[in-house]
């Protein structure tokens, strides 16, 4: 069964496309900094919106399951259709 995080987070109403960089990192349990260095290092895709920056939703629940580990120590690959414009 998928879970999306707005279905575990009730901060984020449901349709919502966009997190902030507060919410993104309130979300994945890191400090906005800690968040920030990800995004310039280019581990985590965003959104630039003018001067601000936006994170997709489908974008950090397939950097998470791409990042997470199993026993075997070997990375998930994630369809990221869905997250394609």
């Amino acid at each position: 069964m998928k879970t999306d995080i707005i279905d575990n987070r009730r901060a984020y109403p449901l349709g919502q496309l966009l997190m902030t960089p507060k919410e993104a990192a309130l979300a994945l349990r890191i400090s906005p900094r800690k968040l920030w260095e990800m995004t310039k290092q280019g581990h985590l895709p965003y959104v630039p919106l003018g001067r601000c920056v936006r994170y997709r939703i489908c974008d950090v629940e397939a950097w998470l399951s791409e990042n997470t580990r199993r026993k075997d120590s070997s990375k998930r690959n994630v369809d990221r259709s869905e997250c394609e414009l």
